[in-house]
């Protein structure tokens, strides 16, 4: 009987136990629990890393901010353009003229400072 046991427990010591996962079409095994997870394909989540979409969320917001800060350049421009010598409405044109001005730098500074930190983390 000892005998019997001994080689049982002999071969099935030295025997190796792999459980390999059989998954779906839409579904990657993970290699250390062996278990099924869905596929970026199959959730419509994005495979990139938290920072690189808020630093290409920050980009695009700030590319409308630049947009809007053009717009509105054109439009303070077509104001002065219209004053037709009317004082107040050339002062209202050249301080929007000014403020669009300013916008259109804060967005370039804010694309430049978010690039920079990207580039500095590692994200973009």
């Amino acid at each position: 009987m000892f005998v019997i046991f001994s080689a049982l427990s002999f071969f099935s010591a030295h025997r190796e136990v792999s459980a390999v996962a059989v998954c779906g079409p839409d579904y990657d095994p993970d290699p250390v629990g062996g278990v099924c997870l869905p596929s970026s394909a199959a959730t419509g989540i994005s495979d990139k890393s938290v920072s690189a979409v808020l630093t290409g969320t920050l980009n695009w917001l700030l590319g409308i901010v630049a947009t809007l800060g053009v717009l509105s350049f054109v439009i303070a421009g077509i104001q002065y353009m219209t004053s037709a010598g009317n004082q107040n409405m050339t002062d209202t044109a050249k301080r929007n003229i000014t403020w669009s001005i300013v916008g259109i730098a804060v967005s370039l500074l804010g694309l430049i400072a978010v690039n920079t930190i990207a580039g500095i983390l590692g994200a973009g």
